[in-house]
């Protein structure tokens, strides 16, 4: 767990910059715009990040422990908006399997025209079927009644 977070030279916090004390296993920070929310929890994902060189975290027990920091970085890690609106998806995909979706998408649309090319010209061969019929029957029938004879 975390006693304190001392931010300096950073973002807007000053050389005399803040220490952030008496934390608890779960924290919230709130609070306006530009108030440096984002730097704290940048800070908290990243502390050894040169960009931090002036911030200190206080542990409790000396050792630091694993956190779990959940701002817009994390989102745009792990909250991608699909194509299809209000649908997310968890995790951080790779690159190419980003690539794969996209072409097994194209690939599933290209095999849904196709099967509509498909079932549009059954469709016609159907009508031209019923529209044949009368006349095979008539040949049918007349080269049967000529075997007849």
């Amino acid at each position: 767990m975390i006693n304190a977070i001392q931010l300096k030279k950073i973002a807007t916090y000053d050389a005399t910059g803040i220490e952030i004390k008496a934390l608890k296993k779960i924290n919230f920070f709130y609070g306006s715009n530009g108030s440096g929310k984002t730097t704290v929890t940048k800070y908290l994902f990243d502390p050894n990040a040169a960009a931090y060189a002036n911030c200190r975290i206080t542990w409790a027990s000396g050792q630091p422990v694993k956190l779990l920091v959940c701002n817009k970085d994390f989102r745009d890690r792990n909250l991608s908006s699909g194509s299809i609106d209000g649908v997310f998806t968890l995790g951080e995909a790779t690159k190419e399997e980003v690539e794969k979706i996209e072409e097994l998408k194209i690939n599933a649309g290209l095999l849904r025209k196709k099967g509509l090319q498909r079932k549009r010209l059954q469709s016609r061969w159907r009508k031209q079927f019923k529209l044949w019929m009368p006349n095979l029957n008539s040949l049918k029938d007349s080269n049967l009644s000529r075997l007849s004879e």
